[in-house]
């Protein structure tokens, strides 16, 4: 008998759009992705990271991020989802009871959500699918996304003010 290794599948088209990327502004964040499939899904968790895109790397959290009291505006593709109670300021978990999907583009839409406070900080999400609810089970899609946390610029003008006469 060999032991194979066992790995997640790759998400596909991975994109998340922030409404604003200045520090510790309240936001929508959009994620697109196309689940591998066909699997079950139960859960999916989107984890705010520092220092790694890599899965299996420890996670820093962004100073100032505040996930924990996302909201759910919309989500397509797969949906059936709400907010799970194993959410944290620092990772976004919805859940629904598992069930079969095929391979199929996602997008979700999450409100009130705190950007980080540290300008020109890299943030990765790394974007896990469970086939089990509340982020557990087996990892059965995953992959990787990043933002960066802007400086704001400041831009004023002044127009002195003028007549201009024609004969």
């Amino acid at each position: 008998q060999s032991i194979l290794p066992v790995s997640a599948a790759e998400l596909a088209n991975r994109s998340v759009f922030l409404s604003s990327s200045f520090a510790s502004e309240v936001v929508t964040n959009v994620f697109n992705f196309t689940t591998e499939g066909p699997s079950t899904i139960g859960s999916i968790s989107f984890l705010y990271c520092t220092n790694s895109p890599i899965h299996e790397d420890p996670c820093t959290a962004p100073t100032g991020l505040n996930v924990s009291a996302f909201t759910i505006n919309s989500q397509l593709g797969l949906n059936g989802f709400a907010v799970s109670g194993a959410t944290t300021a620092n990772q976004i978990v919805i859940t629904r009871a598992p069930a079969l999907a095929a391979s199929t583009s996602a997008t979700y839409s999450f409100g009130s959500i705190t950007n980080p406070s540290t300008v020109n900080e890299i943030v990765y999400i790394r974007i896990s699918v469970f086939d089990g609810i509340n982020a557990t089970g087996t990892m059965v899609d995953r992959g990787s996304v990043v933002f960066v946390v802007d400086d704001r610029y400041d831009l004023s003008a002044y127009v002195p003010p003028y007549l201009t006469f024609c004969v």
